[in-house]
C-alpha cells in the first residue's frame, strides 16, 4: 500500500575503496514530497572537514568499526561513514527508515550472534543495506512503485564537494528478483516529473523552481543518457564474465 518511492545517496571518498551507500524509503513518496525532501538531504551533507573530525561516538561504535573494517567491508575510515549516515538521516523528514538503520541496534546484536551464523550473515546484510548501497543493485532491496532518486555525491578535496542527482525506474517492480535484476533505468528530470503519480504536482512552474533551487546550492543533474549506457556496458560485462 502506499506511493512507495526511495532514495540512494551514494557518497564518493577518495581514499575509500567503495562509495557510501544508503537508501531511504517513502511509503507515500510521490508527488512533490520525495524531491523536496532530497534537497534537505543535499543541504546535510557535513563539510569535508566536519565529515573527518566530526565524531563523539568513536568509543562507543569501537566494535561496530571493527566489523566495517574487516574483510566483509574493507572500510579505511568508519566514522566518516557513521558520520555521513548521522548527518544523511538528520535531513529526512518525510521517509522512514527501518529498525536495522539503527547502528545501535546493530551493534548489540553483532556482539551476541558469533561468527558465521545465520543471525549474523543477516545483520551484516543489514549494515551493508544501510552504509554500502550500490547503484548496480540496491533497487533489489527496495519494495518500489513509483520510482527512485538517486542524490550522487564526491568529496573532491578538503574544501570541495560535487552534487548530482539522478531519477530512475524499474520496468518491472512487481516481479521477483531474477526478474528486476538490470532493469533500472535512468529518466531525465522532466520525465521523472511527468509519470501519473508526480505530474499533477510537479507542473512546468514547479520543475522550474526546483531547477533554481538546485542551482543555488549548487547540484546538478545527472544525464540519463550517459548513466544508462554505463550501466548497459556494466550489465553486458557482467554477463559477459558468467558467460566464461
Amino acid at each position: 500500500m502506499g506511493e512507495r518511492t526511495q532514495i540512494l545517496v551514494n557518497v564518493h571518498l577518495s581514499n575509500e575503496r567503495y562509495a557510501f551507500g544508503t537508501v531511504i524509503h517513502y511509503q507515500w513518496g510521490a508527488g512533490i514530497t520525495m524531491l523536496l525532501d532530497a534537497i534537505d538531504i543535499i543541504r546535510s551533507l557535513p563539510s569535508p572537514y566536519m565529515l573527518k573530525y566530526d565524531d563523539d561516538d568513536e568509543k562507543k561504535f569501537k566494535y561496530l568499526d571493527s566489523v566495517l573494517k574487516s574483510q566483509d567491508f574493507e572500510i579505511r575510515n568508519p566514522q566518516v561513514y557513521r558520520n555521513l549516515y548521522k548527518h544523511i538521516l538528520s535531513g529526512v523528514h518525510h521517509g522512514g527508515k527501518n529498525d536495522y538503520y539503527d547502528l545501535d541496534q546493530i551493534q548489540d546484536l553483532l556482539k551476541k550472534h558469533p561468527e558465521d551464523s545465520d543471525d549474523r550473515e543477516t545483520l551484516l546484510y543489514h549494515l551493508n543495506d544501510s552504509l554500502c548501497a550500490r547503484l548496480d543493485d540496491f533497487y533489489l532491496t527496495c519494495d518500489n512503485n513509483d520510482g527512485y532518486m538517486i542524490i550522487d555525491a564526491a568529496y573532491l578535496n578538503n574544501r570541495e564537494i560535487e552534487v548530482k542527482l539522478g531519477f530512475g525506474v524499474e520496468a518491472d517492480p512487481f516481479a521477483d528478483n531474477d526478474k528486476r535484476k538490470d532493469t533500472f533505468k535512468f529518466l531525465s528530470f522532466e520525465d521523472f516529473c511527468n509519470q501519473p503519480v508526480y505530474k499533477s504536482s510537479c507542473n512546468e512552474d514547479f520543475q522550474a523552481g526546483y531547477k533554481l533551487l538546485l542551482r543555488s546550492i549548487g547540484c546538478t543533474f545527472m544525464n540519463a543518457s550517459h548513466e544508462n549506457y554505463v550501466l548497459e556496458v556494466k550489465r553486458q560485462r557482467k554477463s559477459l564474465n558468467l558467460a566464461k
